[in-house]
């Protein structure tokens, strides 16, 4: 906990309605929004490939910078404000975040073969073959894994400093708005711990 917090907390329970809840739910979008840029650029020209069904492209390509936004919630006394990939990108993201092991992938039973021979498609199913794109590559085929780009968890460590001043800026605008001063002992806790 940073230096002069709980005095700071108790003055924002002091005061009335959810004006307080709101104040702090207000700073940690600010934090959160304060990340972003820093993030996006640690995330660099990452891309998302295109993925395409039955010829039709089903997602574009998306830069995964592109794919970040600030989300907030609450629930109870938990506030949070956080970066999330949102939608189709959520996965690539964790894989390039985290990378992935080598691993076998099989044809999942009931796969539809679109644009193939019934005759072909029965064959292929028939022997358990696993079909990629119109290629048979066998009932199962190796992917030996993705590298670890740890884009998030960087711009994430290299934003926190950012994060704690942009928190700490916007409760100290709000309660002079409310007429009250921040607590002279008050420092942001900048390590995040």
């Amino acid at each position: 906990m940073g230096k002069g917090e709980a005095e700071l907390y108790a003055l924002l329970d002091s005061l009335a309605g959810n004006t307080g809840r709101n104040i702090l739910r207000g700073a940690a979008k600010a934090a959160a929004t304060a990340a972003l840029p820093i993030v996006q650029q640690a995330a660099g020209s990452l891309r998302t490939p295109e993925i395409k069904v039955g010829g039709q492209v089903k997602h574009a390509s998306v830069r995964l910078a592109d794919a970040l936004k600030v989300v907030d919630s609450s629930r109870g006394d938990l506030i949070k404000s956080k970066l999330q990939l949102r939608k189709f990108p959520a996965s690539v993201g964790i894989w390039a975040e985290h990378g992935t092991l080598g691993h076998w992938v099989t044809k999942k039973k009931g796969t539809k073969l679109n644009g193939l021979s019934v005759r072909t498609a029965n064959r292929a199913l028939r022997n358990g073959s696993l079909v990629i794109g119109k290629n048979f590559v066998g009932d199962a085929v190796y992917h030996p894994g993705a590298k670890w780009n740890p884009f998030m968890s960087t711009g994430a460590d290299a934003a926190r400093e950012v994060s704690a001043k942009a928190a700490a800026d916007y409760v100290r605008l709000r309660l002079t708005k409310e007429g009250l001063a921040m607590p002279e002992t008050f420092e942001p806790d900048e390590a995040g711990e």
